[in-house]
């Protein structure tokens, strides 16, 4: 009988306790290595999204503030909506004038001059106050504002060609321009009593 044996040439030999320690030390450190750098892959991502985040808040807000800056010389560059506003307030002081026309508690001097000014309109120049003085026998207080002075030279003229508005004196005129170029004007008459 023929026995065959085979012999491995490759045989390797055993692997002590040790050494199969040692490759799950090893095994352990590189998984400890590897979730190290993840860690902090991950926290400078996250670092990078805030300051992205904060960045992106900071323009918006640049942003918000632009387009109210924007909005708001929109509104001054608007002749329209300004003329509109300063038309209501026209309309306004109308309605005004015409209550205190037909109100009896003021002396009667008074009826004309607030009837003659709620007919009086002029572009560019709007009274903003009235104050009637009846201690002061007819003084009528005015205040208002003028897109030129060209413009209120013209509507004080036209004052003082309406008989009832401001018939006799005009004790005196205050005149101020802002920084918007509109001149605020304050009038204060007395008219006399009369015969």
């Amino acid at each position: 009988m023929n026995l065959r044996q085979d012999i491995d040439l490759l045989q390797r030999p055993p692997v002590r306790w040790e050494e199969k320690i040692l490759r799950v030390e090893v095994m352990l450190l590189l998984v400890l290595v590897i979730v190290a750098v993840g860690l902090v892959f991950g926290l400078s991502i996250m670092m990078r999204q805030s300051q992205i985040s904060k960045e992106l808040s900071a323009l918006s807000l640049l942003e918000n503030q632009r387009q109210l800056t924007l909005s708001q010389l929109q509104d001054l560059l608007d002749p329209g909506k300004r003329q509109a506003e300063q038309d209501q307030k026209i309309s306004s002081l109308r309605r005004q004038l015409a209550i205190y026309a037909d109100q009896t508690k003021f002396q009667p001097g008074f009826s004309q001059p607030l009837n003659d000014l709620t007919h009086l309109a002029y572009h560019g120049v709007w009274l903003t106050r009235i104050r009637l003085n009846n201690t002061e026998s007819g003084s009528i207080h005015l205040e208002g504002q003028a897109q030129s002075s060209a413009l209120l030279s013209e509507y004080l003229a036209e004052l003082q060609n309406q008989t009832g508005t401001l018939p006799q004196r005009i004790r005196q005129i205050v005149v101020q321009q802002d920084k918007s170029q509109l001149l605020h004007f304050v009038l204060d008459s007395h008219a006399e009593a009369p015969h």
